[in-house]
């Protein structure tokens, strides 16, 4: 990243293996990685631990795999030396805490499974507190924490109940790409699930201790939403909700399914791509507004944070304001802002903050997919700008990112969703044009919108309604453009049909065509 304008963050080419071999001698001494990316080289024995301390087998591991990375860095040209130790304890420390943490839940949950317990405990976590059948993450007053299902009761986030309640282990992956339960909630370190069952009613033993900041987030969240269902008709409202705040409750399964099959379900669900559509035009609208820099990114970090707050904070959103931070701290105190060691720093943060995200694919999507943006895509529109001098360069890297990240991050979509619309591709290039104008538009209307609906006043009301046209005409391109790319004769990649081999031979000419393949050889390869 470089300064520009005043002084905000504008993204530069970034390339991964730059550094050039210095000459000492007879021989050429590499720079060490770990010296100029750190953070790079403690994110990943964080999420090796994470990753296998939820395994049985894991316990058995911790003393060789430590031993093997000490001695594996002891032969590398390691700079601060200091880490040559740090990065084994490191990894020594998250996987018995992991293991700590994993093992007592997997054996209660044998224990337990089946039985049927009068229980008592607090609500951390409500899922669509709206509908009839309330899931929460629940908390025992007896230790560990389950997955509840139950009707609901009208209950917020830490109010403690007791209830009769039937434990069962998660089920596992019933269909080939069909959804599994077990290792979604083992994301969340959940290895038990419990339903409401009995004639004995759900009980309130003490209502939550004042109003959190999570329910008041939730509450402000509710009344957006009820903003957007006076001034837009039901499918637009429904479909703004979801894009901007990630409530999908009120879509349609049809619209839902339409969406799903033209490859735009990822709009619905807030991530760290919608983060960067509020960054762009919120920094230009900054600077035009406020000389002063540190005005500028103060205001920067409380609309990301009250972003994330009324989104949820799910994990690529968390993702990509930590990483934003970062960056701007590393440019508040006057050092160059390295993306990829800002995106290691971010991912380390959040699994150390939650220790179970390393365990959940939309985490890694998240990552892999702005990892594959640093790296590979601007060497990709650098090719295709070279051979095509008539393209700008902005429009290339447009060309090039859904199919360098759908192809690159291939076995974790179908880990996730169990298959891949290939009409996604093309409905991608078609609407991103789009989105990039209506979620910024749409969230700055939403802002002036809540305030002024209060006013109730008519000249008030047809101003909103009239000022709302832009959404319903953007939401309504938006379906259409889902409506075509669905109709398109295109097939799906399915689970089963997934070669491995076929997917590591695209990856290698996309490397190949990008010039990746040979500034790694060359790094790697050194000379005489």
């Amino acid at each position: 990243m470089v300064m520009k304008g005043g002084g905000d963050l504008m993204p530069e080419h970034d390339t991964i293996l730059s550094d050039h071999p210095m000459k000492t001698g007879r021989r050429f001494a590499r720079p060490s990685l770990i010296a100029k990316r750190p953070l790079l080289f403690l994110m990943l024995p964080v999420a090796a631990a994470r990753l296998l301390g939820c395994r049985p087998a894991g316990v058995w591991l911790v003393v060789p795999l430590t031993a093997l990375l000490l001695f594996g860095l002891q032969a590398l040209p390691v700079q601060p030396s200091v880490l040559r130790w740090l990065i084994p304890l490191v990894f020594c420390l998250t996987l018995s805490g992991q293991l700590l943490r994993h093992l007592p839940a997997r054996d209660a949950a044998e224990r337990l499974q089946g039985q049927t317990l009068l229980l008592s405990g607090k609500i951390l976590d409500i899922t669509d507190p709206d509908t009839f059948y309330d899931q929460t993450v629940f908390q025992l007053d007896q230790g560990g924490r389950l997955w509840l299902n139950g009707p609901a009761h009208d209950l917020v986030c830490g109010t403690r109940i007791q209830a009769m309640i039937r434990l069962d282990r998660p089920d596992g992956r019933r269909n080939p790409g069909g959804f599994d339960q077990a290792a979604w909630l083992r994301g969340k370190g959940l290895y038990l699930t419990g339903e409401i069952v009995g004639d004995i009613p759900v009980r309130r033993l003490s209502p939550p201790a004042g109003v959190g900041l999570k329910q008041l987030a939730w509450q402000q969240k509710q009344r957006l939403i009820r903003t957007l269902n006076r001034f837009l008709p039901e499918r637009p409202a429904a479909l703004l909700s979801a894009i901007l705040l990630g409530d999908r409750s009120r879509l349609t399964l049809m619209d839902q399914a339409l969406l799903r099959k033209a490859g735009l379900s990822h709009l619905t669900a807030v991530s760290g791509t919608h983060v960067a559509l509020l960054i762009w035009p919120l920094q230009s609208l900054l600077r035009a507004m406020f000389h002063n820099r540190l005005i500028r990114r103060l205001i920067l970090c409380l609309v990301l944070t009250g972003f994330g707050a009324l989104t949820g904070w799910p994990l690529s959103v968390s993702r990509a304001i930590l990483m934003q931070g970062l960056i701007l701290a590393a440019s508040w105190s006057g050092r160059r802002a390295d993306r990829l060691n800002s995106l290691s720093g971010a991912a380390l943060l959040i699994m150390l903050l939650q220790p179970d995200a390393a365990l959940q694919t939309g985490f890694w999507l998240s990552v892999g997919a702005t990892l594959v943006l640093i790296i590979l895509v601007p060497h990709l529109a650098e090719r295709l700008t070279a051979r095509r001098p008539g393209i700008p360069p902005r429009l290339a890297r447009l060309a090039v990112l859904p199919l360098a990240i759908q192809l690159s991050l291939l076995p974790l979509s179908l880990g996730l969703s169990g298959e891949v619309v290939w009409a996604g591709w093309l409905s991608s290039w078609l609407v991103m044009p789009l989105i990039q104008v209506l979620m910024p538009y749409s969230l700055a209307w939403l802002l002036i919108a809540v305030p002024l609906s209060l006013a109730e006043g008519a000249a008030a009301t047809a101003l909103l309604s009239l000022s709302a046209w832009p959404i319903r005409l953007g939401a309504g391109l938006l379906m259409r453009t889902a409506e075509f790319s669905a109709r398109l004769p295109l097939p799906r990649l399915l689970l089963g049909d997934f070669s491995l081999p076929l997917w590591l031979l695209f990856i290698t000419l996309m490397l190949q065509a990008s010039g990746l393949w040979h500034q790694a050889a060359d790094f790697f390869g050194g000379s005489q």
